[in-house]
């Protein structure tokens, strides 16, 4: 269970695969979860959502994330909307992928398209890298600069989208061993992927 900023419960019930919220007054709602077990409803209402739940957290933004055991991924609700859950790569061809967080530089992470994801249908002026949703360096609204940052990084046959953050604006931190880019479609659907990441200290000490 977990507490929201507005002091209301959230229960994860196993048994009803949903979540709940319980406010002041003791009123119940499903905040997650269509009450069957299996996998579906990302980019949709939340609660049209199938899963297996098996626990929940809540971030310092709200959003929500469900332990989906059934389906052995987190999945994220913000605004009580699942996003679509994508591929990404931080630092293409690399690895592990090292960050320096005092670092100056300029950090690459690929949107990996696939049969399941077209990355023509990006909105790239949505794109927000990080714990501080930093944005792009180029503009991504632009559709000569979209399309000179496609490529295939990964030479899968699909095309792939590569954005560039700045790494004092992404607020990565020297503890973070994971990070999520998140951003819409053109249709307005919500996507959200993650990719490990190592961070480099000051004194050259990975951690």
């Amino acid at each position: 269970m977990a507490f929201d900023a507005g002091g209301n419960l959230l229960l994860s019930a196993s048994g009803q695969n949903r979540v709940f919220r319980v406010d002041g007054s003791g009123q119940l709602t499903v905040v997650a979860g269509n009450g069957f077990r299996g996998f579906g409803g990302d980019g949709g209402p939340a609660t049209s959502a199938a899963m297996t739940t098996s626990g929940i957290t809540l971030d310092a933004f709200g959003n929500l994330f469900i332990a989906d055991a059934g389906n052995n991924r987190i999945r994220r609700v913000g605004d009580e909307i699942i996003p679509i859950a994508i591929q990404i790569d931080i630092k293409p061809g690399s690895a592990p992928n090292t960050i320096n967080p005092r670092g100056e530089g300029l950090i690459p992470v690929a949107i990996l398209g696939s049969t399941t994801f077209d990355v023509f249908q990006v909105d790239g002026t949505t794109l927000a890298f990080a714990s501080d949703r930093a944005a792009p360096k180029h503009d991504l609204g632009d559709p000569k600069v979209f399309a000179n940052h496609l490529e295939d990084v990964n030479r899968d046959g699909f095309t792939d989208l590569v954005s560039h953050y700045r790494t004092e604006e992404t607020g990565i931190a020297f503890s973070d061993n994971m990070v999520c880019l998140l951003g819409k479609t053109l249709d307005g659907e919500p996507f959200e992927g993650c990719d490990a990441i190592r961070t480099l200290g000051s004194r050259g000490r990975r951690r």
